[in-house]
Protein backbone atom coordinates (compact mmCIF):
# COMPACT_ATOMS: atom_id res chain seq x y z
CA UNK A 1 0.00 0.00 0.00
CA UNK A 2 1.55 3.25 -0.95
CA UNK A 3 1.79 6.44 1.34
CA UNK A 4 -1.28 8.05 -0.16
CA UNK A 5 -3.58 4.82 0.03
CA UNK A 6 -2.94 4.30 3.16
CA UNK A 7 -3.35 8.71 4.02
CA UNK A 8 -7.17 8.05 2.53
CA UNK A 9 -7.65 5.13 4.22
CA UNK A 10 -7.31 6.84 7.18
CA UNK A 11 -9.31 9.81 6.34
CA UNK A 12 -12.11 7.12 5.49
CA UNK A 13 -11.79 5.63 8.64
CA UNK A 14 -11.79 8.88 10.85
CA UNK A 15 -15.06 9.07 8.80
CA UNK A 16 -16.17 6.37 8.94
CA UNK A 17 -16.01 6.61 12.84
CA UNK A 18 -18.10 9.84 13.22
CA UNK A 19 -20.70 8.52 11.52
CA UNK A 20 -20.56 6.17 13.61
CA UNK A 21 -20.57 8.41 16.54
CA UNK A 22 -23.63 10.40 15.62
CA UNK A 23 -25.95 7.71 14.77
CA UNK A 24 -24.89 5.99 18.18
CA UNK A 25 -26.04 9.70 20.04
CA UNK A 26 -29.01 10.14 18.49
CA UNK A 27 -31.43 8.39 20.71
CA UNK A 28 -29.10 9.66 23.72
CA UNK A 29 -29.87 11.61 26.67
CA UNK A 30 -28.70 15.51 26.39
CA UNK A 31 -25.52 15.58 24.91
CA UNK A 32 -22.60 17.61 25.87
CA UNK A 33 -22.01 21.05 27.07
CA UNK A 34 -19.43 22.58 24.84
CA UNK A 35 -17.24 25.16 25.42
CA UNK A 36 -16.37 27.50 21.80
CA UNK A 37 -12.69 29.05 21.08
CA UNK A 38 -12.38 32.33 21.73
CA UNK A 39 -11.79 34.70 19.01
CA UNK A 40 -8.15 35.92 20.79
CA UNK A 41 -8.41 39.17 18.36
CA UNK A 42 -9.37 37.24 15.00
CA UNK A 43 -13.17 37.40 14.27
CA UNK A 44 -14.48 35.32 12.13
CA UNK A 45 -16.39 36.45 8.89
CA UNK A 46 -19.25 35.35 7.90
CA UNK A 47 -20.30 34.08 4.64
CA UNK A 48 -23.41 35.37 3.60
CA UNK A 49 -26.13 34.09 1.08
CA UNK A 50 -28.95 36.73 0.03
CA UNK A 51 -31.90 35.15 1.41
CA UNK A 52 -30.60 32.34 3.09
CA UNK A 53 -28.33 34.01 5.82
CA UNK A 54 -25.47 34.29 6.69
CA UNK A 55 -22.92 31.74 8.61
CA UNK A 56 -19.91 30.75 9.86
CA UNK A 57 -17.73 27.62 11.77
CA UNK A 58 -16.45 27.47 15.18
CA UNK A 59 -13.91 25.35 16.95
CA UNK A 60 -15.69 23.71 19.80
CA UNK A 61 -15.00 21.37 22.60
CA UNK A 62 -16.87 19.13 24.96
CA UNK A 63 -16.80 20.57 28.76
CA UNK A 64 -18.48 16.67 30.45
CA UNK A 65 -16.70 14.03 29.28
CA UNK A 66 -19.18 11.54 30.96
CA UNK A 67 -22.55 13.24 28.59
CA UNK A 68 -22.94 11.78 24.89
CA UNK A 69 -21.08 13.68 21.96
CA UNK A 70 -23.73 15.37 19.98
CA UNK A 71 -24.67 13.86 16.70
CA UNK A 72 -24.25 16.54 13.60
CA UNK A 73 -27.08 18.88 13.84
CA UNK A 74 -27.77 19.42 17.53
CA UNK A 75 -28.99 22.51 18.45
CA UNK A 76 -27.38 24.79 21.26
CA UNK A 77 -27.51 27.72 22.27
CA UNK A 78 -25.08 30.40 24.26
CA UNK A 79 -25.61 30.27 27.81
CA UNK A 80 -24.55 34.02 28.08
CA UNK A 81 -25.93 35.91 24.96
CA UNK A 82 -23.52 38.97 25.48
CA UNK A 83 -20.35 35.99 24.92
CA UNK A 84 -20.94 36.64 20.80
CA UNK A 85 -20.73 39.78 19.52
CA UNK A 86 -21.59 40.65 15.75
CA UNK A 87 -19.12 42.86 13.83
CA UNK A 88 -20.17 44.91 11.14
CA UNK A 89 -18.20 47.03 9.07
CA UNK A 90 -19.32 49.94 6.45
CA UNK A 91 -17.63 51.06 3.45
CA UNK A 92 -17.08 54.23 4.84
CA UNK A 93 -15.30 53.04 7.85
CA UNK A 94 -18.04 53.26 10.35
CA UNK A 95 -17.68 49.90 12.90
CA UNK A 96 -20.83 48.92 15.01
CA UNK A 97 -20.76 46.11 17.51
CA UNK A 98 -23.41 44.61 19.00
CA UNK A 99 -24.27 41.35 21.33
CA UNK A 100 -25.58 39.32 18.97
CA UNK A 101 -26.29 35.21 21.24
CA UNK A 102 -29.74 35.52 21.49
CA UNK A 103 -30.47 35.91 17.67
CA UNK A 104 -28.24 32.98 16.09
CA UNK A 105 -28.68 29.57 15.89
CA UNK A 106 -25.97 26.95 16.65
CA UNK A 107 -25.55 23.63 15.44
CA UNK A 108 -22.75 20.83 15.94
CA UNK A 109 -20.85 19.82 13.05
CA UNK A 110 -18.51 17.28 13.61
CA UNK A 111 -19.30 15.55 17.30
CA UNK A 112 -17.88 18.40 20.24
CA UNK A 113 -15.28 19.58 17.64
CA UNK A 114 -17.14 22.30 16.33
CA UNK A 115 -20.16 24.25 15.57
CA UNK A 116 -21.63 25.99 12.56
CA UNK A 117 -23.58 29.57 13.76
CA UNK A 118 -26.19 30.88 11.65
CA UNK A 119 -27.85 34.23 11.20
CA UNK A 120 -31.29 35.25 10.33
CA UNK A 121 -31.80 36.17 6.92
CA UNK A 122 -33.23 39.56 8.31
CA UNK A 123 -29.94 40.65 9.86
CA UNK A 124 -28.11 39.98 6.55
CA UNK A 125 -30.60 42.27 4.63
CA UNK A 126 -30.49 45.08 7.37
CA UNK A 127 -26.60 45.50 6.98
CA UNK A 128 -26.67 44.28 3.07
CA UNK A 129 -23.92 47.23 2.65
CA UNK A 130 -21.72 46.11 5.75
CA UNK A 131 -19.21 43.50 5.90
CA UNK A 132 -20.12 40.88 9.01
CA UNK A 133 -17.82 38.96 11.70
CA UNK A 134 -18.21 37.04 14.62
CA UNK A 135 -16.27 37.43 17.73
CA UNK A 136 -16.05 35.08 20.58
CA UNK A 137 -15.49 36.40 23.99
CA UNK A 138 -13.60 34.50 26.37
CA UNK A 139 -15.65 31.41 28.16
CA UNK A 140 -18.01 31.30 25.75
CA UNK A 141 -20.43 28.25 26.31
CA UNK A 142 -22.65 25.98 24.48
CA UNK A 143 -25.53 24.95 25.96
CA UNK A 144 -27.94 21.97 24.08
CA UNK A 145 -31.40 23.05 23.61
CA UNK A 146 -33.52 20.66 25.94
CA UNK A 147 -35.91 18.12 24.23
CA UNK A 148 -39.43 17.94 26.13
CA UNK A 149 -38.71 13.89 25.86
CA UNK A 150 -35.16 14.47 27.28
CA UNK A 151 -35.08 10.96 29.79
CA UNK A 152 -31.65 12.90 31.71
CA UNK A 153 -31.84 16.64 31.17
CA UNK A 154 -29.44 18.61 32.24
CA UNK A 155 -29.23 19.66 35.95
CA UNK A 156 -28.54 23.04 37.07
CA UNK A 157 -25.26 20.83 38.95
CA UNK A 158 -24.42 19.83 35.88
CA UNK A 159 -24.74 23.48 34.23
CA UNK A 160 -22.56 25.38 36.93
CA UNK A 161 -19.77 23.11 36.64
CA UNK A 162 -19.72 22.99 33.08
CA UNK A 163 -19.91 27.12 32.70
CA UNK A 164 -18.52 27.77 35.82
CA UNK A 165 -14.59 25.92 36.90
CA UNK A 166 -14.44 23.79 34.03
CA UNK A 167 -15.06 26.49 31.63
CA UNK A 168 -12.79 28.61 33.33
CA UNK A 169 -10.20 25.68 33.45
CA UNK A 170 -10.18 24.94 29.85
CA UNK A 171 -9.15 28.27 29.30
CA UNK A 172 -5.77 28.09 28.71
CA UNK A 173 -5.92 25.83 26.54
CA UNK A 174 -8.75 26.91 24.50
CA UNK A 175 -8.90 30.51 24.64
CA UNK A 176 -5.82 31.58 25.65
CA UNK A 177 -3.14 32.09 22.91
CA UNK A 178 -1.01 28.46 22.64
CA UNK A 179 -0.10 26.27 19.77
CA UNK A 180 -3.71 24.25 19.54
CA UNK A 181 -6.32 26.96 20.00
CA UNK A 182 -4.21 29.15 17.59
CA UNK A 183 -3.88 26.28 15.37
CA UNK A 184 -7.55 25.47 15.83
CA UNK A 185 -8.58 29.29 15.00
CA UNK A 186 -6.34 29.71 11.86
CA UNK A 187 -7.38 25.92 10.32
CA UNK A 188 -11.13 27.15 11.10
CA UNK A 189 -10.94 30.66 9.28
CA UNK A 190 -9.43 28.56 6.09
CA UNK A 191 -12.08 26.16 6.57
CA UNK A 192 -14.70 28.78 6.70
CA UNK A 193 -13.01 30.19 3.62
CA UNK A 194 -13.09 27.28 1.25
CA UNK A 195 -15.02 26.12 -0.96
CA UNK A 196 -16.82 22.48 0.05
CA UNK A 197 -15.80 20.71 -3.26
CA UNK A 198 -12.81 20.54 -5.64
CA UNK A 199 -13.20 24.15 -7.07
CA UNK A 200 -10.18 25.86 -5.73
CA UNK A 201 -7.41 26.84 -7.98
CA UNK A 202 -3.86 26.43 -6.78
CA UNK A 203 -3.15 29.83 -7.25
CA UNK A 204 -6.46 30.56 -4.80
CA UNK A 205 -5.10 28.26 -2.41
CA UNK A 206 -1.62 30.11 -1.90
CA UNK A 207 -3.37 33.46 -1.59
CA UNK A 208 -6.11 31.99 0.80
CA UNK A 209 -3.63 30.73 3.13
CA UNK A 210 -1.17 33.48 3.19
CA UNK A 211 -3.91 35.62 3.96
CA UNK A 212 -5.02 33.52 7.02
CA UNK A 213 -1.61 33.29 7.83
CA UNK A 214 -1.22 37.23 8.13
CA UNK A 215 -4.40 37.73 9.82
CA UNK A 216 -3.16 34.99 12.20
CA UNK A 217 0.06 36.81 12.79
CA UNK A 218 -2.02 40.64 13.52
CA UNK A 219 -3.80 38.79 15.60
CA UNK A 220 -0.87 37.55 17.89
CA UNK A 221 -1.11 33.70 17.28
CA UNK A 222 1.69 31.93 18.33
CA UNK A 223 4.94 31.03 16.39
CA UNK A 224 3.76 27.21 17.57
CA UNK A 225 0.35 27.73 16.67
CA UNK A 226 1.36 28.86 12.93
CA UNK A 227 3.53 26.17 12.68
CA UNK A 228 1.57 23.53 13.71
CA UNK A 229 -1.64 25.09 11.03
CA UNK A 230 0.78 25.02 8.65
CA UNK A 231 1.91 21.43 9.19
CA UNK A 232 -1.74 20.54 8.99
CA UNK A 233 -2.49 22.50 5.66
CA UNK A 234 0.86 21.06 4.26
CA UNK A 235 -0.48 17.46 4.96
CA UNK A 236 -3.67 18.29 2.91
CA UNK A 237 -2.45 19.96 0.03
CA UNK A 238 -0.01 16.62 -0.08
CA UNK A 239 -3.17 14.65 -0.24
CA UNK A 240 -5.70 16.34 -2.74
CA UNK A 241 -2.27 16.21 -5.08
CA UNK A 242 -2.32 12.82 -4.53
CA UNK A 243 -6.03 12.60 -6.31
CA UNK A 244 -7.64 11.77 -3.16
CA UNK A 245 -11.88 12.12 -3.27
CA UNK A 246 -11.25 14.69 -0.68
CA UNK A 247 -11.24 18.30 -1.22
CA UNK A 248 -9.03 20.78 0.65
CA UNK A 249 -11.95 21.95 2.75
CA UNK A 250 -13.22 18.59 3.63
CA UNK A 251 -9.45 17.57 4.28
CA UNK A 252 -9.27 20.03 6.72
CA UNK A 253 -12.71 19.22 8.60
CA UNK A 254 -11.00 16.07 9.13
CA UNK A 255 -7.76 17.61 10.57
CA UNK A 256 -9.17 20.12 12.83
CA UNK A 257 -11.41 17.05 14.64
CA UNK A 258 -8.19 15.13 15.11
CA UNK A 259 -6.56 18.84 16.94
CA UNK A 260 -9.46 19.33 18.71
CA UNK A 261 -10.30 15.53 19.55
CA UNK A 262 -6.45 15.00 21.06
CA UNK A 263 -6.28 18.98 22.53
CA UNK A 264 -9.70 17.58 24.62
CA UNK A 265 -8.77 14.50 25.72
CA UNK A 266 -5.37 16.64 26.96
CA UNK A 267 -7.64 18.58 28.98
CA UNK A 268 -9.28 16.06 30.97
CA UNK A 269 -5.83 13.91 31.33
CA UNK A 270 -4.73 17.62 33.05
CA UNK A 271 -8.35 17.80 34.98
CA UNK A 272 -8.50 14.83 36.18
CA UNK A 273 -11.56 13.62 34.32
CA UNK A 274 -14.80 15.21 34.77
Amino acid sequence: MTAASRHRLLLILALIALAVMALANRAAASPQILGIVASNGQPTPLVCNHGRGCRARFSAFCLQQDRPAPSQGTAYRLADGQALILIATYPDGRVERQPIGDLVQFQSRFGFTSVDVMLPASIGHTLATATLALEVGPAATLLPVEAADDPDPQTAGEIAAATGPLRTAAARLFDQPGPAADAARLTTEAINALPPVHSESRLGLVRLWANTIAAGKAAGASEEGIAQADAMWQSCELAVSSRTRLSMRECLELRHTELMARTNRQFWDETGGS
